[in-house]
């Protein structure tokens, strides 16, 4: 059964995003994802909270399909300019051109012409007072396709010389029957350097991690028997009258947004301190779920002792199929972590693409007495990346790093 949800929170889901600088119903619920005492900390650092970016969507997900439809509202202040092109940057079509469209644009209600440079970018004429302490609203419309996982992406194996033939996402927008991993679907306003130029777009290396601090309130419809999972609040899961079930999020603060639907996990839960940690991850693979549950907590208290205070009241660690040899990666309150790497120390030969020579690991198999070590290796390689992508939560996900310019 969905897990109810106040009438209030309904009611502010719903409400229409209004173009005002004051602190909106919609800001206030983003802002219910920061711990006691972070929202003032967050204002120190990136200034009047209602003057944040304040993006806001609905999405349709048909996993069976493959395909994502929707809007995407954007609250955006004036930043000292009159007029202003105003650039989306949309990852997943650094692989594949046509994956995520957008279309009938419209600024405060208004259709405006919607460019796209380039495939990443799309991009909108803004005229706005500088002075002024309206924002602009842009509404966008989407459409996207999601490409299937690639064949043996539940393993560590890596194509060397795909890699180097075609720019890799490692599985970041791929559809398997169990998880719909869909980073990137939300775009973000593309951010500048200090003289005035775009920020480079994704380049097969490096973090998410460049756009400005912003507040989010998404909500995903998805069908009985899936879940949505998200960085951030997660502000309930209402029934809908077609069946399907609508999951909402608030996020505050954070530099992108991540998205995943799943299918059959579980959770495995922990405290540190007033933080709830989250472990999701298929049932076959509970057992090492609870070791990254363990390396999570271990690693966020360490850090937060060296580093300062994590800001979210959640963080989630998330089973995922990533490919190109990818161990995990790194979102604002959300990481992923490889299949392959989860059943590395279960079947090391099967996550390592090896699974044909498991007889050769077998009972007075050639490779039975390496065994051991190499199930060792992948136990320290599990730790090792989970206890990484948690420090990213610091560099670059809140200091806002670039590090390819860098």
């Amino acid at each position: 059964m969905p897990r109810p949800v106040s009438i209030f929170l309904l009611l502010l889901i719903y409400l229409p995003l209004q173009a005002g600088a004051e602190l909106t119903p919609e800001a206030q619920l983003a802002l219910t994802s920061l711990r006691p005492g972070e929202r003032e900390r967050l204002e120190k650092a990136a200034g009047p909270l209602e003057r944040l970016p304040l993006y806001r969507a609905t999405l349709f997900v048909d996993p069976v399909r493959r395909e994502v439809s929707g809007t995407v509202a954007v609250l955006w202040y004036p930043k000292g300019k009159s007029s202003v092109d105003l650039s989306f940057r949309v990852t997943p079509n650094s692989t594949r051109a046509d994956l995520v469209k957008f279309s009938r644009a419209t600024v405060n209600g208004v259709a405006v012409t919607l460019e796209q440079p380039e495939p990443t970018l799309y991009r909108v004429r803004i005229d706005q007072n500088p002075q002024s302490s309206v924002g602009s609203l842009i509404e966008l419309t989407l459409l996207a396709k999601v490409p299937e996982a690639a064949e043996g992406s539940d393993a560590l194996s890596v194509d060397a010389a795909s890699l180097h033939r075609e720019k890799s996402d490692y599985g970041a927008f791929s559809a398997a029957p169990e998880v719909l991993n869909l980073t990137g679907l939300v775009p973000l306003v593309a951010p500048l350097r200090a003289d005035g130029t775009m920020v480079a777009g994704p380049s097969g290396v490096g973090d998410f991690g460049t756009a400005d601090p912003s507040l989010f309130l998404v909500s995903v419809v998805v069908p009985q028997g899936y879940e949505a999972v998200s960085s951030g609040t997660a502000l309930g899961e209402v029934p809908e009258p077609s069946g399907k079930v609508r999951f909402s999020f608030g996020l505050a603060g954070a530099r992108d947004f991540p998205l995943l639907v799943t299918r059959g996990y579980q959770t495995l839960t922990a405290k540190v301190g007033d933080i709830t940690v989250e472990s999701r991850c298929l049932p076959q693979d509970v057992a090492t779920g609870q070791q990254v549950l363990a390396v999570a907590t271990g690693a966020l208290t360490e850090f937060q002792k060296h580093l300062g205070p994590y800001p979210l009241s959640t963080f989630r660690v998330v089973e995922t199929r990533l490919t190109g040899g990818a161990g995990g990666m790194e979102f604002p309150g959300l990481v992923t972590v490889s299949t392959g790497l989860y059943r590395g120390t279960q079947d090391p030969l099967a996550s390592l693409g090896l699974g044909g020579l498991g007889a050769l690991g077998g009972p007075g198999g050639p490779l039975a007495g390496l065994l051991p070590d190499v199930k060792g290796l992948m136990g320290q390689t599990l730790e090792f990346t989970v206890a990484h992508e948690v420090a990213h939560q610091y560099f670059a996900m809140l200091v806002g790093s670039d590090p390819i310019d860098e």
